[in-house]
Formats: structure tokens, sequence, C-alpha cells
């Protein structure tokens, strides 16, 4: 496991420069959108990897003893380490929002005191983490071509839902925001779980198909 999760962050490391600025950039845009699209942006890198392993990997990955559990297994958690990271970026970059409204002098756009951040952050974890659930059995079906793919249909997901599932989290308070919370978490766990054993079988499906 360790010797693939340094694979695939030398491979991440290399390609995520041009990738930072915007991160940086999404974290410090207040409403809705901004939150939406920096979990969205965690998984771009981490996809990446799958199709990279297509191209180069899979035909060394079948010389050794690794299990298709374990080699599947290392890229759901490369995926809930970088929606993790992003779930960070996005709880610090918070009070700088507030601050630099408050110096525009735009205090009806901030967010509110009564939020409980680490519950909306839970929340926006465990919602990334289902989107991740749903569109990693179709990078292990599709192959190398899929990560364009998916991540056109996530971003037309999020530009179409994004405002709305926003409202409707701040719609939440107190004690309804953390039975949220806890839901979101209860569904995006058993979302990976079940997405996992799709993927092992797909990845199966396609080292047998491309090597017997």
């Amino acid at each position: 496991m360790t010797g693939l999760l340094r694979k695939d962050l030398y491979y991440v490391k290399a390609y995520a420069w041009p990738y930072l600025p915007l991160l940086a950039l999404l974290c410090l845009s207040p409403g809705a959108m901004g939150p939406a699209y920096t979990m969205a942006l965690a998984l771009a890198l981490p996809r990446m990897t799958i199709a990279n392993d297509e191209r180069r990997w899979d035909r060394y990955a079948v010389m050794t003893p690794l299990r298709a559990e374990l080699v599947v297994a290392e890229k759901y958690l490369l995926h809930l380490a970088c929606i993790a990271l992003a779930a960070a970026c996005m709880a610090l970059s918070f009070p700088a929002q507030n601050a630099a409204l408050r110096l525009m002098g735009r205090t009806e756009a901030m967010w509110g005191a009564e939020l409980n951040l680490p519950a909306y952050v839970l929340i926006q974890v465990w919602l990334t983490a289902l989107i991740a659930a749903g569109t990693l059995p179709l990078l292990y079906r599709l192959g190398a071509r899929a990560p364009i793919l998916v991540n056109i249909l996530v971003m037309i997901f999020l530009s179409l839902t994004g405002t709305k599932l926003h409202n409707m989290l701040f719609g939440f308070r107190g004690p309804a925001l953390g039975a949220a919370a806890a839901a979101m978490a209860l569904a995006g766990a058993g979302a990976m779980v079940l997405s996992f054993r799709v993927s092992v079988g797909f990845y199966r499906a396609r080292l047998r198909g491309r090597f017997g």
C-alpha cells in the first residue's frame, strides 16, 4: 500500500502545480460555488492516476502478487486524502473570506456567525465522497478516456445543483445540522463501500481483458 501511494503521490505532485492557484482562488471565493468547486477539484488529480495506471502501471501490476482489492483500495484512500486536504483548505478560508468581506463592507455576504463550521465541512466532505463513490467505478469501467468526461459531468452537476445544495445545507440549524452531517456521513461511507466492491470487479475485468 505504501509503495502504491508513493507512486501516485509522485504523479500527483508532478501535475499539481497548475491546480494550486485555482484551488486557492476557489477557496477564497465567497458564495455557494467556491466550496463546491474546491471539493470537486480535489477529485480531479486522483482521477488522473487511474488513467495513468491503465497506460503504464497495469502491465507491471499483473506480474506482481498485488491483489486487485489492494490496488483499488489505495485509489479510494488517495481520493479521501485529497478530499480531507481540500476540506481543511475550505475551513481555513472561511475566516479569511469574512475578514475580506468585512473590509469591503459587505457584511450581508459573510458566513453566518451561527454556522456550525465543523458540521458544514463534514457535510461537504461526505457529499464529495458520494460524488467520488459514483464516479470511481465509471473510471475503472471506461478506462483512460474517462477522467475528462467524468470531470465535465461533475462540473455540470455542480453548476446545476451547487447553489440549491448550498441553500439547503444552510437551512439547517443547531441539532438539525448535526443530524444532517451524521446522515451524510452514513450515506457517504455506505456508498464508498459499495462503490469499492463494484470498482474491484471492473478492475479485475479490465486486467483480464487486456492481459488475459
